[in-house]
């Protein structure tokens, strides 16, 4: 196990993130109870673009850790910025009904786990619940 972190490590640290994902990938198969793996994980995603993958990640760090505050922000962080959320947020809602049904996972989440700031900021303020519940 302590080999596949150092791999996931170095990998990440390299931006290899390919290497990455398949060391932490082999991390949370071995550790599935274990939220780290699957926030780096997510982080991973996160830098290549797979807006979907990273997301499913983040929720699944915080069903098994709730108080996982790194994923909160990690989630806050994808959302909040406004251009993201114009540009590559938005349409992908309103194009893709599997990125919308991850999205509607982050509010249920966040509602379950007692985030009412985050949802109002995230979903209230830049009126994504309108889009998840056309």
């Amino acid at each position: 196990m302590k080999n596949i972190q150092i791999m996931a490590s170095k990998g990440a640290k390299l931006k290899k993130y390919d290497e990455a994902i398949i060391a932490h990938r082999k991390a949370a198969e071995l550790e599935a109870n274990n939220s780290v793996f699957f926030y780096n994980l997510g982080l991973d995603f996160f830098e290549l673009e797979q807006h979907q993958e990273a997301l499913d990640c983040m929720i699944k760090s915080i069903y098994i850790q709730p108080e996982n505050e790194d994923a909160y922000q990690a989630i806050i962080e994808y959302f909040y910025d406004k251009d993201h959320f114009e540009n590559v947020i938005k349409p992908k809602i309103k194009s893709d009904p599997e990125f919308m049904q991850i999205v509607r996972k982050v509010f249920i989440t966040l509602i379950e786990n007692d985030r009412l700031n985050d949802v109002f900021v995230i979903f209230v303020g830049l009126g994504l619940y309108n889009l998840i519940t056309e």
